[in-house]
């Protein structure tokens, strides 16, 4: 899967992967949730993409050093971070850009953090695209 992403970099959906792959379309989630962690492969509602160039310019013109959340947990936690330690909302479009993750995912990934942020007397705020997190 990660080969046909990378040779055609457009966006694939499942039932074209399945069918390349001749497996079901169960199992293509299960493999793009495996490659995403460790690869810069991305999901919308238009299948999933390969985003290899652009993930690796950023990170060689990085100069924090800081490393790009792959997994759930990371992105929950990278995501708490940055709401905490930003004094306006995040957009969540800028956000998704930023740790190379689709619109879609990341608001699963801010409906995870609600969780966490319940535990330390937080409120989770979504105001259209922008997402804040206050006391």
């Amino acid at each position: 899967m990660l080969n046909l992403l990378k040779s055609d970099t457009d966006w694939h959906s499942v039932q074209e992967l399945s069918i390349f792959l001749d497996v079901s379309d169960r199992t293509v989630k299960k493999y793009y949730k495996t490659l995403a962690e460790n690869q810069p492969v991305i999901s919308s509602k238009y299948g999933y993409k390969y985003n290899g160039p652009s993930y690796r310019k950023i990170i060689n013109e990085s100069n924090d050093g800081e490393k790009i959340p792959n997994t759930k947990q990371e992105r929950i936690f990278y995501v708490l971070n940055k709401l905490i330690s930003v004094n306006s909302p995040i957009n969540i479009y800028d956000l998704s850009a930023e740790i190379f993750t689709s619109e879609s995912n990341l608001k699963l990934v801010f409906g995870d953090a609600e969780n966490y942020v319940k535990k330390f007397d937080l409120e989770k705020k979504t105001r259209g695209l922008f997402f804040d997190i206050r006391q």
